[in-house]
């Protein structure tokens, strides 16, 4: 009984360690939207049916793929979005929940296809520089996920970062400052294999677009 409790609270650390290491790569994610019918006639109809293309990309790898949806599918993505932000006591997660409200408000009579790569990329920018409260808030970790499901988010060499974190080992009582982010904060600190030990959220950013040790390199 206590080892399966045991395994599960790892589980679940590993999750949380993937999640802020997922949240950090949106950042490197570009947006094209390509519309797949003619909706010239539809300009004028925010609800439209016309279906487009998203084809997301990482600027850091050779990973891409596309998305089908239609704008009435954006706003109910953003609807979730903007619904959770609510609650969230981020001030950057309000400034996203404004900003998308006050976009979608100006694109009545707009071309879909920008906006909905301008609103994807807000999103996805905010919770890059969220990633480290992924971690700890509900909020932003339902967020990652609903973002998930809805643009199919694929990762880079997750499998990989996915071995590379469950390796990690928690160390308590460290004084010295995280050589990634040169504060010594109060988050909690973890060893890799290698030995070094830096702030898990701080490792789990850097393993977004390298997978070695940043102070040996192994």
């Amino acid at each position: 009984m206590a080892r399966g409790k045991e395994l599960c609270v790892a589980a679940e650390i590993v999750h949380r360690r993937a999640d802020i290491r997922r949240a950090t790569s949106l950042r490197d994610l570009d947006v094209h939207v390509i519309p797949l019918d003619d909706d010239d006639d539809d300009v004028f109809l925010p609800w439209t049916a016309t279906q487009y293309e998203v084809v997301l990309e990482y600027r850091t790898s050779d990973l891409s793929w596309k998305v089908q949806c239609t704008y009435r599918d954006v706003r109910r993505y953003l609807k979730r979005v903007r619904s959770l932000a609510k609650n969230a006591k981020c001030a950057r997660l309000q400034q996203l929940r404004a900003e998308t409200r006050r976009i979608v408000l100006c694109a009545i009579f707009a071309e879909k296809a920008p906006v909905i790569a301008k609103l994807l990329s807000l999103v996805f920018v905010a919770m890059a520089a969220t990633a480290n409260q992924v971690a700890t808030c509900d909020v932003h970790r339902d967020l990652l996920h609903a973002t998930n499901d809805f643009c199919a988010i694929e990762y880079p060499l997750e499998l990989r970062a996915s071995q590379l974190m469950r390796q990690m080992s928690l160390v308590h009582g460290v004084e010295d400052d995280c050589c990634i982010c040169l504060c010594a904060g109060d988050g909690s600190h973890v060893a890799l294999r290698c030995g070094h030990v830096f702030h898990e959220a701080c490792i789990c950013v850097w393993y977004s677009t390298r997978l070695n040790c940043p102070v040996c390199r192994q």
